[in-house]
Parts: structure tokens; sequence; C-alpha cells
């Protein structure tokens, strides 16, 4: 299905099941925030939580209501507490979260699988959504390397007959984050040859 296609059509989830619900339920803009930039907050939480289901959004109109400050309690809890709410209940999928796919999809990516350690990094970038430091880099190599040589133990084991099922597991969660990985690469590749 067309990427585009979804967005639009978890945007119109997102703008059905939870903000037509709110409104109906008579919530107002959290305290001290004008009807316009309420208005550019919720145009911003529609685009970020439209990967939520129809389920999720309903436990987060709950967690909205309850809460909602004021004397009446009519009044939205602020972006952060929405938002955080929403991913809370449910992950952006890996696609969606841009630190991944910007990270890879950079010159980063390429001189990872060059320099044997594209796994690794792929998956500390996943893990803890933020750019790599220095030490984390030499973490990440010392890693790699450690995983190289399992990797190949486990590929001697198999080729005679006496790999274990978690060792085969593992081999197989290595090379599907390595084949996830290398489609980030080359997705990137293809928008700078592209531009």
């Amino acid at each position: 299905m067309d990427t585009n296609a979804t967005e639009a059509e978890g945007r119109a989830r997102v703008l059905a099941l939870l903000w037509d619900r709110l409104d109906a339920a008579g919530l107002k803009p959290p305290p001290r925030v004008t009807g316009e930039t309420w208005a550019a907050t919720r145009r911003k939480l529609t685009a970020e939580l439209a990967h939520l289901d129809s389920e999720n959004l309903d436990t987060l109109v709950q967690n909205v209501l309850d809460a909602a400050t004021g004397p009446k309690r009519d009044r939205s809890p602020k972006y952060l507490t929405i938002r955080n709410y929403g991913l809370g209940l449910q992950q952006r999928p890996l696609r969606q979260a841009r630190i991944i796919t910007s990270w890879l999809a950079s010159k980063e990516g390429p001189q990872a699988e060059a320099g044997g350690y594209l796994v690794e990094l792929f998956r500390f970038v996943r893990k803890h959504q933020r750019p790599v430091l220095p030490y984390d880099m030499r973490q990440i190599r010392k890693v790699a390397d450690e995983n190289a040589r399992a990797l190949q133990r486990y590929r001697e084991r198999a080729a005679a007959g006496k790999i274990s099922a978690q060792e085969r597991a593992w081999c197989e969660a290595y090379q599907r984050d390595a084949t996830e990985a290398r489609q980030i690469i080359e997705e990137g590749k293809a928008r700078r040859d592209a531009a």
C-alpha cells in the first residue's frame, strides 16, 4: 500500500476517533493556549499519532479525558502529555522513527556496513532512538567484533549439523536486522541520487 495513503488513513482515524470525540465531550484547549495555537498543536499530534490503531485511540481518549484540568475538568492536557500517552500505548513502527532512517540513510549507514558494524549500529539506534556518541561507537564496534566471532562460530556449527535452536534463532534475527538496515541504506541512497 502507498505510504501516503496509509498516513492519510491514519490521520483520518485520529481526527474521527480522537479529536471528534474529545470535541463532543466539550474538551477545550489547555489553559493559556490560544485557539490558533491549539489548532496547530492538534495538527501536529494528528500526524504524530497517525500510527495508532482504533483500540489504542479509544484508550487515548479516556486517558486525555482523565487528565483534563481546570475547575470543570474541561481543559485538555498539554501536547507532551497527549503525545506521551499515545506513544506509551503504541510505539511508532520502526520505519516511522526518523532517527533510525535518517541515521542509517546518511553516510553513517554505508560506513557502518563497510566497517562491519551495521547491525550493531542499527540495533543501538533502534533501542536508544538518539544520535550515537563517540563512547557509544566504541561500544558498538566492540559488540560487532563479538557478534562477528559468534556468527562465524554458529555458521561452522550449522555446517557440522550441531547448531542449537537458540543459536539458529540468533543468526536469523541478526540476518533480519542486517536486511532491514541495508534496505534503509538503499532507500537513502535512492533519495540522494534522485535529488
